[in-house]
């Protein structure tokens, strides 16, 4: 969640801020960190986050996470 010149939260804004400006395609992003609570979901979703993978990641919650997003690249 911490980076030297903002947390991802911001960086998430800023990509979604820079995506609508330039009417370019939403590229996914997921969040992958230690396990997270309702709260810390919530505030993802309103940055702009498509996403979560909580650490340790079963194969079958990563395949289920990434599937929406690689189904809709391949067409």
């Amino acid at each position: 969640m911490q980076m030297p010149e903002f947390d991802r939260l911001e960086a998430t804004r800023r990509i979604r801020s820079l995506k609508a400006a330039s009417g370019s395609s939403q590229t996914p992003i997921i969040d992958l960190t230690a396990p997270i609570t309702g709260d810390y979901q919530r505030k993802c979703r309103l940055a702009g986050m498509d996403g979560f993978l909580s650490k340790p990641i079963a194969p079958t919650t990563k395949r289920d996470c990434l599937s929406p997003f690689l189904r809709a690249h391949t067409r």
